[in-house]
């Protein structure tokens, strides 16, 4: 009795490990994903060799899955615990941080942080890791005092409804020839939803030079044009 119960903990302790090993294993796609995305995107960024910011935007980069916490880096954190597997670094986001696209300071260095499965198309992956990769050298352009200010206005329902109707009526502008009276009605409903929120002009303000910024450093670097570029922003309205 003795020798089994010794044999099925054995067993246990065995499948426990088995479970974790594969727990923080990567799926295929996302590994197959890093590996075009990474490459992409070093390939990119040598175009440009930091020539729009003389500062270059290569950097760490980490790719997360939001359901496993899984990681894959484009290399290795200061304290190892991202281990190597071919190009890719793999390891697990703790579970008290966040996961989001954004810039972030984890393991005492700031990275890039893009969800996955990331977009289908060269283009719109290289936008969004490009966007976020500005966020992270930001500080080093001393754009580090563009603090957002909380739009908590555009959580009610004036505040959302207007806020799409100018959405709605600058995407009318960029596929129209008759874009000034688009434009016009963009600004009436600006106008009339900084009306009704006083102060929102400069808390709105404030978000758009931040993440417009980062937006236009996206789209220089990916070398769209004007019909590629109105595409991709009819698409995001």
């Amino acid at each position: 009795m003795r020798k089994s119960g010794l044999l099925s903990i054995i067993f246990i302790i065995i499948g426990c490990n088995s479970l974790n090993y594969e727990s923080s294993k990567p799926a295929e796609s996302d590994i197959k994903q890093a590996k075009i995305a990474f490459n992409e995107l070093k390939k990119t960024l040598n175009k440009d060799g930091g020539k729009l910011w003389k500062h270059s935007l290569d950097g760490p980069v980490l790719l997360i899955n939001r359901d496993t916490r899984i990681i894959i880096g484009n290399m290795a954190d200061k304290r190892g615990e991202l281990k190597n597997q071919g190009t890719l670094f793999i390891g697990k986001f703790p579970k008290d941080r966040n996961i989001g696209n954004t810039a972030i300071e984890w393991n005492d260095t700031v990275w890039t942080m893009v969800e996955l499965p990331l977009p289908k198309t060269k283009e719109e992956r290289m936008n969004i890791l490009i966007h976020e990769s500005f966020h992270r050298i930001q500080p080093e352009l001393k754009f580090s005092n563009l603090s957002e200010i909380q739009n908590v206005h555009l959580d009610t329902k004036d505040g959302r409804t207007f806020m799409k109707l100018e959405m709605l009526a600058l995407k009318q502008a960029l596929q129209s020839n008759d874009f000034e009276k688009h434009i016009r009605n963009a600004l009436l409903f600006r106008h009339y939803r900084h009306q009704l929120f006083p102060g929102a002009d400069i808390s709105e303000n404030s978000l758009e030079i931040n993440e417009g910024i980062a937006e236009f450093t996206s789209s220089i670097l990916c070398g769209w044009n004007d019909p590629e570029l109105k595409r991709h922003y009819s698409s995001e309205m």
